[in-house]
């Protein structure tokens, strides 16, 4: 007798339903994978920005603050006393002022180029309007002097490195809000500074903060009273500088989520500094 060998050919290979089957378990399970990895991504990315975001803000509100409580006027130093001048002419002596009687341009005329100069924003709340592309708006702009001091003086000041030249050293600060740009998709508070005669702090307009989307600014005189023949201006604090930035992540592209929207992070910060000059909001 012959044995025929017979093969069931049902039990060779997968049915085209079966490939399907198992080709969409294995699509869900790997959607599901690629989902949990890129929102891991996109916490860790927030999580970087939101650092790295706080900490320029910190250090550039910080920066700002420094040099609007140095601002000043320029002076000159004698023996008997310290009085403001225009810039232009020192005087040649000291002639005590009375802030009760002298309450114009803190006794010293054509002294306004020398105020804070400052952006006004919005009635009762302070925003600004954003700069448009390639848009720069001056948020502020004030000086720092160092005092000239008198060459028959033997202050202890004159060994200071304040004041260290006869000659004294005018310092000029200007903080800006950067539009976006081509280059610069980031809108930015930029920080200028100059100095004559120049030193090595100097620089030319530099983005200090970053991802800027809302700016708070209000500036108000203080008006302490003055003491007779004890104040070389009428006023000991001259303005109060409120100024308030928020940052948004919408222009950072590290913050996409994979479905092609974008996750909007907030950060505010602000800083109030007193002035030594009296403020304008003529910019």
């Amino acid at each position: 007798m012959t044995s025929i060998l017979r093969y069931d050919i049902k039990n060779t290979g997968f049915t085209v339903v079966e490939v399907l089957l198992a080709v969409s378990i294995f699509s869900v399970l790997f959607i599901g994978i690629f989902q949990l990895q890129n929102i891991a991504l996109t916490s860790f990315n927030v999580g970087i920005w939101k650092s790295e975001s706080q900490r320029t803000l910190t250090l550039g509100l910080k920066m700002i603050r420094d040099d609007i409580e140095k601002a000043t006027y320029p002076s000159k130093m004698f023996p008997d006393g310290t009085m403001i001048y225009d810039g232009n002419t020192p005087p040649s002596s000291y002639t005590p002022q009375d802030p009760t009687t002298a309450a114009t341009d803190p006794c010293v005329a054509n002294i306004t180029k020398c105020y804070l100069q400052y952006k006004p924003g919005a009635p009762n709340t302070g925003e600004l309007t954003p700069p448009g592309q390639g848009q720069v708006i001056n948020l502020m702009t004030f000086f720092i002097y160092s005092p000239i001091v008198d060459a028959s003086s033997q202050l202890i000041m004159q060994q200071s490195a304040v004041a260290s030249t006869a000659s004294g050293k005018k310092t000029t600060v200007t903080i800006s809000w950067r539009g976006p740009t081509n280059d610069k998709p980031n809108p930015a508070i930029q920080y200028t500074r100059s100095s004559v005669p120049a030193e090595a702090l100097d620089r030319g307009a530099t983005d200090i903060i970053t991802h800027v989307s809302k700016v708070f600014l209000i500036v108000e005189d203080v008006v302490p009273p003055g003491t007779v023949n004890k104040h070389y201006a009428p006023y000991d604090v001259h303005s109060l500088v409120n100024l308030k930035v928020v940052l948004s992540s919408l222009s950072d592209t590290r913050i996409k989520r994979s479905s092609g929207y974008q996750t909007e992070v907030l950060i505010d910060d602000g800083v109030k500094a007193r002035c030594n000059v009296r403020s304008s909001g003529t910019l």
